[in-house]
């Protein structure tokens, strides 16, 4: 949804018209909203993983990242931030990226060793590290 006009207002997404743009917002609601809800089914499916108590660590993770306190909390923080009255802190622009973008780029890292039951703390710094990285230089073409 961070595309629509009321948040990022972008007209492009890989290059391509966003939903919006080439449709209407209502569509573009309606677009993330299945787009979100066929991530739950997917993790939840059997085929996903034969144990249970897998799919649901998985669901249960990413509904997590997804949620108020991952990528709607950094989204939030970023529409907050373009009406404050002083520029953010470091730490605040840290906390923003790893929110709005990072949160689901660590749960699509941490997913593969949660389905193969290994540890996941190697790979949730590749992905802080790499979400912060991605948001950044996303901020960057924002700008351009």
């Amino acid at each position: 949804h961070d595309d629509l006009p009321w948040m990022d207002d972008d007209d492009l997404r890989r290059g391509l018209p966003t939903v919006h743009k080439k449709w209407d917002e209502g569509t573009a609601v309606l677009v993330g909203d299945a787009l979100q809800t066929l991530g739950f089914e997917l993790v939840l499916s059997p085929e996903c993983h034969p144990e249970p108590a897998v799919r649901s660590d998985l669901a249960l993770t990413l509904a997590k990242a997804a949620g108020a306190k991952g990528m709607v909390l950094g989204q939030a923080l970023d529409i907050a931030a373009e009406t404050a009255d002083q520029p953010l802190t470091l730490d605040e622009i840290i906390a923003l990226q790893n929110g709005k973008t990072g949160a689901l780029i660590r749960w699509s890292a941490e997913a593969g060793a949660r389905l193969a039951k290994a540890d996941i703390a190697p790979l949730t710094a590749y992905a802080d590290a790499l979400g912060l990285a991605f948001q950044i230089a996303d901020d960057i073409l924002d700008v351009e």
